[in-house]
C-alpha cells in the first residue's frame, strides 16, 4: 500500500511540476506577445507601404493608402484590399492576397489600375519548391497578368495564362490571387461610383 502512495504522490509531483512549467511558458509567451505586437504590425504595414510604392513607382512617394469600407469576403484569398490615392484622386487599388499553393500560402500584392485592369502583381512572401514552384515569382510568369480585367485560369484548366512546367499548382494559386483580386476590386470601383 504505501508503494501505491509513494507512486500517487510521484505522479502527482510531475503533473504538478509540468503545470507550474507549461503556466510559466504561456506567461512568458504571453509577455513577449504584448511587447512584440506593436512592432510586427508595424513592420508589415511597412512592408505594405513598400510595396504599393514599387508597384506605384511613377507617382513617387505621395501614394497614400486607405481601406474602403467593404470586407473581403472568408473564401476569398484577398485578406487586405486598399484604395491608392495621390492627394484626393484615387489611381488604383492593391489587394494583398494569401492563395494556398503547393506548400503554403504565397502572399502577393495584386496592384490594380483605376480602370480595374492588373497594373502589376508582387510576390512578398511564398515557401515554394526552389527551381520550380518557386519560379512564380519570376517577371517572365508575373508579366503574363498586366493589363488583364476578367476571371483568369492557367492554359491546363482552359485559361490564358501559362502555367509553369511542373508548378502548376503554384501557378494557379497566383492566378487564383490574381482572379480574387479583379473580382473584389469590381465591388470596390462599383461602390465608389
Amino acid at each position: 500500500m504505501n508503494g501505491q502512495k509513494s507512486n500517487a504522490s510521484y505522479y502527482f509531483r510531475i503533473c504538478f511540476s509540468l503545470l507550474v512549467i507549461a503556466s510559466v511558458m504561456a506567461l512568458l509567451l504571453a509577455v513577449f506577445n504584448s511587447l512584440t505586437k506593436d512592432k510586427i504590425e508595424e513592420n508589415t504595414r511597412n512592408e505594405i507601404n513598400a510595396t504599393v510604392k514599387a508597384i506605384f513607382s511613377d507617382y513617387g512617394d505621395s501614394v497614400k493608402t486607405e481601406v474602403p469600407d467593404i470586407s473581403p469576403d472568408e473564401n476569398s484569398s484577398v485578406k487586405e484590399f486598399y484604395t491608392v490615392k495621390v492627394e484626393d484622386v484615387i489611381i488604383g487599388y492593391v489587394a494583398i492576397c494569401e492563395p494556398t499553393g503547393f506548400k503554403d500560402v504565397i502572399k502577393m500584392a495584386v496592384g490594380i489600375s483605376e480602370n480595374g485592369e492588373v497594373r502589376e502583381v508582387k510576390i512578398i512572401s511564398l515557401s515554394e519548391t526552389p527551381g520550380v514552384g518557386a519560379k512564380v515569382s519570376e517577371e517572365a510568369f508575373l508579366s503574363e497578368f498586366k493589363s488583364e480585367n476578367g476571371a483568369l485560369k492557367v492554359d491546363k484548366d482552359g485559361g490564358t495564362i501559362d502555367a509553369i512546367s511542373g508548378a502548376t499548382i503554384s501557378s494557379r494559386a497566383v492566378t487564383l490571387g490574381v482572379s480574387d483580386a479583379l473580382e473584389f476590386s469590381e465591388k470596390v470601383i462599383g461602390g465608389q461610383k
